[in-house]
């Protein structure tokens, strides 16, 4: 599925997604449009590409793989949660637009763990797979259901223009 940030917005529309799993699986692709110029954008500003909820309200427990821009116009990719209301991120490492690349985000009850596997094409025969894991601790909570995190652009910010984003979750 296609996600569309328009210029001017924050959000790309309403989406449900429940899961009673503590594993998620997707692959993504930033299309063409999601780099951005950053002289104007704050460095804190992480974008959300996907994720869930481990709580009631996203803001005090969830988990995320989030993206910015960065000066070399390449995706840059951050594990990036919420954890009783505290807001933790490490970073993965970049992706390239047009790239697909597969994603997943474990809750194990006492910590995220987050794995992004990508294949970058040197030359029309040769390919480097990269791998990016990270781990941010938490605390067990009591949320018997997920509910996804769809992408999002920006923190006070809003999409400088139209940006697609394609997601496919396992």
């Amino acid at each position: 599925e296609i996600y569309t940030i328009k210029k001017g917005k924050h959000s790309s529309g309403f989406h449900l997604g429940l899961s009673f799993s503590r594993t998620i699986r997707f692959s993504a692709m930033f299309l063409e449009g999601c780099t951005y110029d950053i002289t104007d954008n704050d460095d804190y500003d992480i974008n959300k590409l996907f994720g869930f909820s481990t709580s009631y309200f996203h803001h005090k427990n969830s988990a995320r793989i989030g993206w910015r821009c960065n000066q070399k116009k390449q995706i840059e990719l951050f594990a990036y949660a919420y954890v009783k209301g505290k807001r933790f991120s490490s970073y993965l490492g970049t992706v390239e637009v047009n790239n697909d690349f597969e994603c997943t985000i474990i809750d194990t009850e006492k910590e995220y763990l987050f794995n992004v596997k990508t294949v970058d094409n040197i030359s029309d025969v040769e390919f480097i797979n990269k791998e990016y894991n990270a781990t941010i601790k938490k605390e067990k909570d009591w949320f018997f259901f997920h509910y996804h995190l769809f992408p999002y652009f920006g923190g006070d910010k809003t999409a400088p223009h139209t940006m697609k984003i394609l997601i496919n979750v396992f």
